[in-house]
């Protein structure tokens, strides 16, 4: 009886055209794969590069596109930097009102030859020591005699914690007389009269007492620390200057400590350091952010 032959099972074939659209469905997801990578990747380097952008604007200056930068300062001032001055200027202000309030008057800049209360008349800062916590310095200075009299001994040379720049990279003059990085408003602080606070017609929040200087620094203990805030913030040995990528912190008459472009336009700086102008500052409109 003749056997019959078994066939042989065949596994199931895949067309040539099925094959190809496999290939190139893979070929497809790995290329939108690919070009998704790059997508994320470009647009996390574009917005790098902006805020890069950004930043280097804001240090920039109107007009000639400098920085508001000085050698005594550290280029790298940090955040941290930034609230620890407005932290001391913030004493300074609490400072300056407990002196009013125990001398009916904000300190007087001290440039006058004349006896002050019988005494040899003193920077706006030696008055406002014993305000900031260094009543010992304070009675350490001779109230008799000019403040580079040899009398002085070192009370002048001594440095100040409150009156420096957290990222201060100097300290003194090259006489060793310790520098100040802040001074005070001309206008209000001021040896043509005694200011009070009822002089401030436009108000303490719309009046600057102090802020920070860039240039042309000075000891605390000269009576001519000073500068006229209608000058603006663009920096030099007349202006007050921004340290912090173009922005300036400025102590208001209320205590207070405002961050101010170097930007900001000359009539507005004007009302900021002229107390009874009459012309109060809109600070959303008129004050650069």
């Amino acid at each position: 009886m003749a056997k019959k032959k078994s066939k042989k099972r065949q596994s199931p074939s895949i067309s040539p055209g099925v094959i190809r659209m496999i290939v190139s469905g893979v070929v497809v997801v790995v290329v939108l794969a690919m070009c998704g990578g790059v997508v994320f990747v470009g647009v996390q380097a574009f917005k790098e590069a902006r805020e890069a952008a950004r930043r280097a604007q804001e240090r920039s200056m109107a007009g000639g596109g400098g920085t508001n930068s000085s050698p005594a300062l550290d280029d790298s001032l940090s955040a941290a930097s930034r609230n620890e001055t407005k932290s001391r200027l913030q004493r300074m202000g609490l400072g300056l009102h407990n002196f009013h309030d125990t001398h009916s008057h904000f300190p007087p800049l001290g440039t006058v030859a004349e006896p002050y209360h019988g005494e040899t008349p003193q920077a706006w800062m030696t008055d406002l020591l014993p305000y900031v916590d260094q009543m010992g310095l304070y009675n350490s200075i001779n109230r008799k005699a000019e403040w580079t009299d040899p009398l002085q001994g070192n009370a002048f040379k001594t440095v100040v914690a409150n009156y420096l720049n957290p990222s201060a990279k100097m300290n003194t003059d090259a006489s060793g007389y310790a520098l100040a990085f802040y001074a005070a408003n001309s206008r209000v602080i001021t040896d043509s009269k005694l200011t009070t606070f009822s002089e401030l017609l436009d108000g303490g929040s719309n009046t600057m007492l102090a802020g920070t200087i860039t240039d042309g620094f000075l000891p605390w203990g000269n009576p001519m620390n000073h500068r006229d805030g209608a000058l603006g913030f663009g920096g030099g040995p007349q202006a007050f200057g921004a340290p912090y990528g173009g922005i300036a912190l400025v102590l208001m008459a209320d205590g207070s400590v405002k961050a101010v472009r170097n930007t900001i336009a000359p009539d507005v700086a004007l009302k900021l350091a002229d107390p009874a102008d009459g012309q109060p500052i809109d600070w959303d409109r008129e004050v650069p952010k």
